[in-house]
């Protein structure tokens, strides 16, 4: 599906235009899952492929590639451990960008890891704190005709990197990122989740994430910055309405000092 409008003045102007399928994007997947292959743990097997080709409506990177991955899971329980582990590998080809004058594939090789260690306290209020670290290879030069970035191919860019909306400075791309998480809940039907995180880049010619932000030199050190993510969640209605607030306090180092203050607030509706 092609979300539209896709022209900025279009979008700034407010304008409406139903959404519609396109024939330059093809995507193929199969995903299997195997419960309790061991005491309380699950295995995910999945298969994913993207083709893509222009068209006179749509340019595309050409995507060509497949991608391949399995992860393990034990869900948590009260005074236990779990875990959860993920490895994604893709291959294939594709194109630096959607120019109509961007001719050349790139050879495409690149991973994604992620490894998750929790453990839920005794008690009322259910918490259970975790340590996570994500990896995501980056594109190791941007002169040397093939790429390295993996590519999330589609959904939520940025849910284990802060909230979804307008902040999204980092996703599964050229990331490496360790961190510790705490969810608790104090009464029925209310989550609080703390999250704080560095990040370095995997790679450093390439990009920083969703932010564009790059030196092709590589001569920018690696490290990225720091954030500290804040979450407040109320199933008011459980089923019907949800209410939800937040933050992100972020500290930059990467081509420039910043620091940025991300807050909001949202309702949702189910019926």
């Amino acid at each position: 599906m092609r979300r539209l409008p896709t022209s900025r003045a279009k979008a700034i102007d407010n304008e409406r235009e139903s959404d519609r399928s396109s024939s330059a994007q093809r995507f193929y997947a199969a995903y299997l899952t195997l419960p309790e292959v061991m005491e309380d743990v699950s295995v995910d097997l999945f298969a994913l492929a993207m083709r893509e080709s222009d068209t006179s409506e749509v340019n595309t990177r050409n995507r060509d590639h497949e991608t391949v991955g399995f992860r393990l899971l034990r869900a948590p329980a009260a005074e236990r451990y779990n875990f959860e582990v993920e490895s994604v590998y893709q291959n294939g080809t594709r194109r630096a960008s959607t120019s109509i004058f961007d001719r050349l594939d790139l050879d495409h090789e690149a991973y994604y890891q992620y490894a998750m260690l929790g453990y839920s306290l005794p008690g009322l209020s259910r918490t259970r704190v975790m340590l996570e670290y994500s990896y995501a290879s980056g594109d190791k030069s941007p002169f040397d005709g093939s790429s390295e970035s993996y590519d999330s191919l589609f959904g939520v860019t940025t849910f284990e990197f802060g909230p979804t909306g307008l902040y999204g400075v980092f996703d599964r791309h050229n990331i490496s990122s360790p961190g510790v998480r705490a969810l608790t809940y104090p009464r029925t039907g209310v989550e609080v989740m703390i999250s704080y995180r560095h990040f370095w880049l995997a790679e450093a010619r390439d990009s920083l994430g969703r932010t564009g932000r790059q030196d092709a030199s590589g001569r920018t050190d690696n490290y990225v910055g720091q954030h500290l993510e804040a979450r407040v969640r109320w199933d008011v209605m459980p089923g019907n309405l949800r209410l939800e607030s937040g933050g992100v306090w972020l500290r930059t180092e990467h081509l420039a000092d910043e620091n940025t203050l991300y807050a909001y607030a949202a309702a949702t509706f189910t019926f």
